[in-house]
C-alpha cells in the first residue's frame, strides 16, 4: 500500500514555572490498508527520559478524521508504560 515514510519534528515546551526546552521526535509510518497505518515513534520532552511508542492508526473519514492508539515504554525504566488514545481532525 506504499512505502515506509519518516516523519521528524522539533517542538518548543515552555511550562509556568520551568525554563523552556526543546523537544523532538522521529517516527517511521507505514500503510497496511487504505486507511490504516503503524508506525513507531522515537521521541523526547526534556525533563523526561527518551521514550518509544507503537502506534496504529485508522481514517475514519479519509483526510478529515483519524483514530489513533498507542501503547509506550519508556526507555529508562521498564515501569513506566503507557496506553494513548487519540483523534485527529483536519479542519
Amino acid at each position: 500500500y506504499g512505502n515506509v515514510q519518516v516523519n521528524a519534528n522539533l517542538g518548543w515546551v515552555q511550562e509556568e514555572h520551568n525554563q523552556g526546552h526543546l523537544s523532538w521526535a522521529i517516527a517511521a509510518i507505514k500503510p497496511i490498508t487504505e486507511r490504516q497505518q503503524i508506525g513507531l515513534e522515537y521521541y523526547k520532552q526534556p525533563p523526561e527520559k527518551a521514550k518509544l511508542q507503537a502506534v496504529w492508526g485508522i481514517d475514519i473519514i479519509p483526510n478529515k478524521t483519524s483514530l489513533y492508539l498507542s501503547y509506550g515504554q519508556s526507555l529508562a525504566s521498564s515501569a513506566s508504560r503507557w496506553f494513548g488514545l487519540g483523534l485527529s481532525i483536519a479542519i
